[in-house]
């Protein structure tokens, strides 16, 4: 407390705490009562569904079923644990998509279509700098020639977004056979990003693949 009669700010929320902690303790109070006349039957059907309690009513339960000796079940919050588990997964989807699914297979496409266009627009970029004298895009074993590079994966982004096949399994072996190329004549250069360009591409294939199963077995259907 300071000497002119206010509350300090530190002070000011020490009493709020200590007031909401009064509150918790008086709600529980409150449920304990209400639950100590409850039947053992009526608390194990409460603790059932114990799930739509508030925290203070589950702890009261708690404690009043441990007072009486009967077992405590730990509820488990159905939808909230599949929504945890599938959450983990979805995270590194664009890692390895799931194709097993229509939605997981038009994105493991889509990816592969987005990284033909990355590699045709930084070859094409490299290729246009290298023309005009520049020593890092030389460095890198670019020249003119890598502009054909750059279309043949235009081509191959054109085949992927139509979902064919071949152009997905091209563009993954094109792009792992011009990196080892590279690596051997330069040496290793950028590994992380090789691997999500060939990650990407990995998707291609298994969406395009994925998306035809479906496609046949509709048709079948």
């Amino acid at each position: 407390m300071q000497g002119n009669g206010c509350i300090s700010p530190t002070e000011g929320l020490d009493l709020a705490r200590f007031t909401e902690q009064a509150e918790m303790a008086g709600i529980e109070t409150d449920y304990a009562a209400r639950y100590s006349l409850m039947l053992d039957s009526e608390l194990q059907t409460l603790q059932a569904d114990s799930k739509d309690l508030t925290e203070p009513a589950r702890a009261a339960l708690a404690r009043e079923l441990v007072r009486r000796g009967v077992e405590v079940k730990v509820v488990v919050d159905t939808a909230r644990s599949e929504m945890s588990a599938k959450s983990a997964p979805a995270r590194l989807g664009w890692l390895w998509p799931d194709v097993s699914t229509q939605k997981g297979a038009e994105f493991g496409a889509t990816q592969a279509f987005w990284a033909a266009i990355g590699v045709a627009v930084i070859t094409t970029s490299f290729a246009v700098f290298a023309i005009f004298g520049s020593e890092i895009a030389r460095s890198l074993g670019m020249d003119a020639y890598a502009l054909v590079d750059a279309a043949i994966f235009a081509v191959i982004a054109v085949g992927i977004w139509r979902r064919s096949r071949v152009a997905a399994w091209a563009g993954l072996l094109f792009y792992v056979a011009e990196r080892i190329y590279m690596w051997m004549t330069i040496g290793v250069r950028s590994p992380i990003v090789a691997t999500v360009f060939v990650l990407a591409f990995v998707g291609g294939v298994r969406g395009t693949m994925a998306l035809h199963r479906f496609k046949t077995h509709g048709s079948q259907n």
